[in-house]
Order: structure tokens, then C-alpha cells, then sequence
């Protein structure tokens, strides 16, 4: 699989050896938090408790792990987005289920399934060869802006804004303190693109909280 990031840079996600699943199973308890995959898991049986781990645990487990998986590529360009999907991918929790029997003897009487295996090298479950990251925002005037989850590198200062800001209610971010770090949230999810007083012109409260939750990998509400 391959995933590019918002610069256009292309990483290979590679196979796992023994070696590295071992490390991998090892350093996965210390980032489901961060990277919010604890239903996905659990979907499937496992369970890690509810040990926790320190911002720096947090932190270096998923940079190690990152770097295993893509031959030690400058992991920190990745946002915390294009991780989930890299080690969901290599837990192969982005695979969906495999159609029930009857289902497949009808692909496989039209000829499809083969053509499938062969075009997928025989992984029938992945289907998507290539990830980009990026969600496109569109303001109260129509344009579009492409927000980002926040980089690997900026993790420390995320958590930090984030105990300043009220993800689930908004309107609870009425104070200074909460309003500057609701601003600084959607200029980096915007990817510093625009300074403060340009924001303020197309930014309304249905637009930052769409941003914020981008930025921190939550889903979207309505």
C-alpha cells in the first residue's frame, strides 16, 4: 500500500516479518488511545485493558511503529490520520469482511473473483492501493479548504490545546484562553495557510468545530 501525505510525498507501507510483528504487537497497547482504534480491536477480541500511558509513551510507541512499517521513513511528516489508516492497514483492520460463500461462487461463475485475486496480487480484501490525507471544509461563502489532522511532530502541542477546548461543546468555549486555541487549532488544521485575520473572515462556528474535529481525528457530527 502506498499513502501520500500533504506535501505529495509518497511512502511505501511494506509486509511485516516476524521480527517486526512481534515488536508491533508489543508497542500496540501504548497507542490505541492516540490513534482512537480501541472499537476497531475490540471488534475483533482484543482487549489491552485500561493501562495508561504517558504523552511520551504515547508518542515514541508510534513513531517506532511507523518507522518499522515504511522502512524508516521521516514518520513526524505523517498526521495522525495517515497513521491510523497505515496501522490499520498492517493489522488489517481496513480489510472488509469476506462476502459469504454463495456470493463468491456467483463472482467466481462471471469470471470476476479471478480477475480480482489477479489484479490484487491476491489480497481480495484490500482494494485500495493508494491513501491520500486531506478533508475538504466548505465555508459559508462556498469555498473549499482542505483540513488536516495534526502531524506526528506537533503531538505534544495538540494535547496541549486540547485541554483548553471543548471538542463536544462547543459553546462551552467562551473564554479567551479556549477562543485563541480554537484559532490556532484551525490554522494548523488548515496547514498554516492562513493568518489569523484572514481566518476570521470565512471561519463561523460550524466551520471551526468541522476543522477541530478533522484535526484531532474525531468523527464529524451533524
Amino acid at each position: 500500500m502506498k499513502i501520500i501525505d500533504r506535501n505529495s510525498m509518497t511512502y511505501e507501507v511494506i509486509p511485516l516479518i516476524v521480527k517486526d510483528s512481534m515488536a508491533i504487537t508489543q508497542l500496540l497497547p501504548k497507542v490505541i488511545d492516540m490513534l482512537g482504534v480501541t472499537q476497531q480491536l475490540e471488534g475483533k477480541g482484543i482487549s489491552y485493558g485500561s493501562h495508561t500511558y504517558t504523552l511520551d509513551e504515547q508518542y515514541s510507541a508510534l513513531v517506532e511503529m511507523l518507522s518499522i512499517v515504511t522502512k524508516g521513513s521521516n514518520v513526524e511528516s505523517f498526521d495522525i490520520s495517515m497513521a491510523r489508516k497505515v496501522i490499520l492497514h498492517v493489522l488489517g483492520l481496513d480489510k472488509p469482511p469476506m462476502p459469504p460463500l454463495p456470493i463468491l461462487a456467483s463472482l467466481d461463475r462471471a469470471g470476476v473473483l479471478d480477475k480480482i485475486i489477479k489484479e490484487n496480487k491476491g489480497d481480495v480484501a484490500t482494494m485500495e492501493k493508494e491513501i491520500t490525507t486531506g478533508t475538504p471544509i466548505i465555508d459559508r461563502n462556498g469555498d473549499s479548504h482542505i483540513a488536516y489532522s495534526y502531524l506526528i511532530k506537533d503531538f505534544h502541542e495538540s494535547m496541549e490545546l486540547l485541554e483548553k477546548v471543548n471538542v463536544f461543546n462547543m459553546l462551552e468555549n467562551h473564554e479567551e484562553e479556549s477562543y485563541e486555541a480554537m484559532i490556532k487549532i484551525v490554522y494548523l488544521a488548515l496547514g498554516k495557510r492562513y493568518t489569523e485575520k484572514k481566518l476570521l473572515k470565512f471561519v463561523d462556528a460550524e466551520f471551526i468545530q468541522k476543522a477541530i474535529r478533522i484535526y484531532y481525528g474525531l468523527p464529524q457530527v451533524s
